[in-house]
């Protein structure tokens, strides 16, 4: 089955706004943009089902997988040459177990896998993961069986929230992101009837989304926290995704498009390479600013971080792009 995937330029606007959320979520005052904490990382799940028709296994497994392993390896590399980090058996583990830890974050004595910089990469795995889950939706014809087996999803992923241990793969929380990519196929698709991009409902998911964050309070799904709800953060997924879809569309007309675009498309190897940029960007900026930083010298950090880690991360997605294209295509 052959992955038929159409090109809208409000998506990779979409997409580059997603990618500036998620690195100012890792810089070093990550509040910067605390107030999309619950959608940023739903976003990628959803634009990448609003943009598809069918899938093919195969050829995901080959575009997310295969930078899995080689951002995985050149990181490693770069650890060990400079000396930054030590490499030990855990490393090599956590690169097969594909989760930053091995229990909750507020677990003692917790077994950390991916501290390297290579912890965002737990995205390719559990997004390879979510199609599968959304491949198997796809072969339901009848929409009143494919909301049961949805309902089923989010059953699952709710037993799981329960578990004392991160799945590997994102096991636990891929039945989730699944949802967030039918959910983005069947607004595209306009599977119930309903337009979820008209300005009215764009206002009324607006607001079904701030009431979710205040409810649910703060979600990290990379490490399964569901905040409250995993209901809550289902919802605040998809209403938060589906308004910056719209603002990307509002965006589509205004002179930063093309910039924004720009980073939508090389979104996925700025997203792999985020922490190694922002950590040397850290380290440049402590060296000029120096001593203790107050929360403006913090906030100019952070903007100085995310700057920095998109152009340079743009301009190596540029030059991986042309020289080994084998990589991601």
């Amino acid at each position: 089955m052959i992955t038929h995937i159409k090109r809208f330029d409000y998506i990779d606007i979409v997409k580059g706004i997603g990618i500036i959320l998620v690195i100012c979520s890792h810089s070093m005052y990550s509040d910067l943009m605390s107030v999309a904490s619950s959608c940023f990382i739903p976003l990628f799940y959803v634009a990448s089902g609003y943009v598809t028709s069918k899938v093919d296994l195969k050829r995901k497994a080959k575009r997310l997988l295969i930078p899995y392993i080689f951002f995985n390896a050149v990181i490693l590399v770069l650890m060990w040459i400079t000396g930054l980090r030590d490499i030990t058996l855990v490393q090599f583990e956590g690169i097969l177990y594909s989760r930053y830890s091995l229990y909750r974050l507020d677990t003692v004595d917790n077994c950390v896998f991916m501290n390297i910089g290579n912890s965002p990469l737990w995205f390719l795995t559990s997004m390879f993961l979510a199609f599968v889950w959304f491949y198997l939706l796809l072969q339901i014809k009848r929409k009143s069986t494919r909301l049961i087996l949805l309902l089923t999803y989010l059953i699952i992923t709710i037993f799981f929230s329960y578990l004392p241990i991160l799945l590997p793969w994102s096991l636990d929380t891929s039945f989730l992101m699944a949802i967030f990519i039918y959910s983005g196929y069947a607004v595209r698709h306009k599977e119930y009837g309903i337009d979820l991009l008209s300005g009215k409902a764009v206002y009324g998911l607006s607001i079904l989304y701030f009431l979710c964050l205040m409810i649910n309070g703060y979600t990290n799904l990379s490490v399964s926290n569901f905040g409250k709800s995993v209901w809550l953060t289902g919802l605040a997924g998809i209403a938060g995704s589906l308004v910056l879809i719209k603002c990307a569309m509002w965006l589509e007309k205004t002179k930063c498009r093309n910039a924004l675009m720009k980073i939508g498309k090389n979104s996925l190897i700025i997203f792999c390479i985020q922490m190694p940029l922002l950590f040397v960007a850290d380290k440049f900026y402590y060296y000029i600013v120096g001593g203790e930083l107050g929360k403006c010298e913090l906030i100019m950090g952070a903007l100085f971080q995310v700057l920095f880690s998109i152009i340079i991360g743009y301009w190596v997605s540029k030059v991986l792009m042309k020289t080994i294209p084998w990589v991601f295509n």
